[in-house]
């Protein structure tokens, strides 16, 4: 067992279930070896705090108010990272703390709480907190000092989305609902943002997305207006990934069009001739429609319109014909990735062309069949040719 700062306030850590170990010169800290605590008393609290180190309390599960008001006056760090509730009258007593407030365990916090952890000074650290009222949120964006937040589903105020970016790196795809202010911060953030969780982009927070400069990523939308698309379609970046739209309307497929980086659609399982030809008049970078399991020759002939290149990785199934027509374009790259075989012929039109066309899921192939592919030098299959 390891050393306790002395014989009777080891003894009465035990007999809460709780060893704290402060040799001389050393920061409290929660024993491994017995069964953690769930609730503290006055004199307990009163016989650890004091001294600038910190006072590691993460075991404990549960606090009263005047317990909280013992601990608040800790001048270290206090760290209950253990807490998953935290009652208002507990929240109020940490109200007059001044110092580090570590309580990373709370998932959420009731308003009364969020007024009083707002009042506290010095560090507050709440990275587990989930759900937060957007009128909570901007009290707690008024707290005086250093704040963090990272798991907040919902975002309102711009120094909690700053807050969020910060510490995760913007690694966001936790993040369901945005406002627009909150939006424009992201936009401006220097490096890359991922917004995956989002699902709604109306409320002006398309337009300020609209002005980020990396790639765009909002695969959580699975609906999307002709006005959003709009607005989505001025952004930017190299980028636009819209992954989790199914279904994608003529009128919407017209205005996405206008974008003019590469456009991520791999969600989409079924194209209508008319959303073929307005994706066709796409001018980016390239078009990705890895959903697609299958392109008919109608599909092919407008998609072969393209200028950029064309991410077709799901398919497993395509005729001769309308494979001639994409590799048979005059510029732009080709992926193929999933085609799990290739005719003879249709390895003959991949040949003559002078395209970048990738098809590494190919299975084992004839000599002359992989002869024909490798006729184009700019051809990529999963094991390159013999004697490479």
């Amino acid at each position: 067992m390891m050393n306790c700062r002395s014989s009777s306030v080891r003894q009465f850590w035990l007999a809460c279930g709780l060893c704290l170990v402060a040799a001389a010169g050393d920061g409290i800290s929660v024993g491994e070896e017995v069964a953690p605590a769930r609730q503290l008393t006055v004199e307990a609290a009163r016989a650890v705090v004091g001294g600038p180190k910190p006072l590691d309390l993460d075991d404990v599960g549960s606090l009263t108010a005047d317990v909280a008001a013992v601990l608040a006056a800790h001048p270290g760090v206090l760290r209950l990272n253990g807490l998953r509730s935290l009652p208002d009258d507990v929240a109020e007593a940490f109200a007059t703390r001044t110092g580090e407030l570590q309580l990373d365990g709370l998932t959420a916090v009731s308003p009364a709480a969020a007024a009083a952890l707002g009042r506290h000074r010095g560090r507050l650290l709440l990275r587990g907190l989930q759900t937060l009222a957007a009128t909570d949120e901007q009290v707690l964006a008024h707290h005086d000092g250093p704040l963090w937040i990272r798991d907040l589903t919902t975002v309102t105020t711009p120094r909690i989305a700053q807050d969020i970016l910060v510490r995760t790196n913007g690694a966001l795809d936790h993040v369901t609902s945005l406002s627009a202010e909150a939006a424009a911060v992201m936009a401006r953030h220097p490096e890359a943002v991922s917004l995956n969780g989002l699902r709604d982009v109306s409320g002006g927070v398309a337009a300020q997305l609209a002005a980020y400069e990396w790639p765009l990523q909002l695969n959580g939308l699975v609906t999307l207006s002709a006005a959003e698309a709009t607005t989505l379609a001025r952004h930017r970046g190299v980028a636009l990934c819209l992954d989790g739209l199914r279904d994608l309307a003529p009128d919407v497929a017209a205005c996405l069009a206008g974008h003019p980086g590469g456009l991520s659609l791999n969600g989409v399982t079924a194209l209508a001739p008319e959303s073929g030809a307005a994706l066709a008049a796409h001018g980016g970078r390239y078009l990705s429609l890895d959903g697609l399991a299958t392109v008919s020759d109608e599909q092919a002939a407008l998609l072969a319109r393209h200028p950029g290149g064309l991410s077709l990785n799901g398919v497993k199934r395509i005729s001769d014909q309308a494979l001639a027509l994409l590799v048979g374009r005059p510029r732009g790259w080709l992926s193929l990735d999933g085609l799990p075989a290739i005719s003879p012929e249709a390895a003959r039109a991949v040949g003559r062309s002078g395209l970048e066309i990738r098809f590494r899921g190919l299975g084992p192939l004839p000599a002359e069949t992989e002869a024909a592919l490798r006729a184009n030098p700019a051809v990529r299959l999963a094991r390159p040719a013999a004697g490479r």
